[in-house]
């Protein structure tokens, strides 16, 4: 088997996958974390009332990572759906550009990847 730095393709897939499910530290200042506990508070009155102060105090980590990992997700979404608008305004200036110097409509949508070009196999065999 082939080996990069010494190291199969396996074992850096190892190292990979070991390095993704690691959880990391991450650290903020006191005035940070006594905010980051009022906004848990508030979004978990009900809880809090429901099962008291002491649940609140014993999860308090769990429930600091779960805000965290919620917050960077939402955060992956929104750059994800801003990056999939920008692509498609990106394919519709080039499409009109293309139209601007005399391209056929249906040939500056297949260039500009707006339609495909043929059609799926599915399609064809119904």
């Amino acid at each position: 088997m082939a080996k990069l730095n010494g190291k199969t393709p396996e074992e850096i897939a190892a190292e990979v996958i070991a390095a993704a499910v690691e959880p990391e530290m991450i650290e903020i200042s006191g005035t940070a974390n006594q905010d980051l506990t009022k906004i848990l508070r508030y979004a978990n009155a009900k809880k809090i009332y429901v099962k008291g102060e002491k649940w609140f105090a014993t999860n308090l980590t769990n429930l600091q990572t779960e805000w965290f990992e919620k917050i960077i997700k939402a955060q992956i979404k929104q750059r994800t759906k801003l990056d999939e608008k920008e692509a498609e305004a990106e394919k519709l200036e080039y499409f009109k550009i293309l139209i601007s110097r005399g391209v056929e409509r249906i040939k500056a949508l297949e260039m500009a990847d707006l339609v495909s070009a043929k059609p799926d196999a599915d399609e064809t065999e119904e």
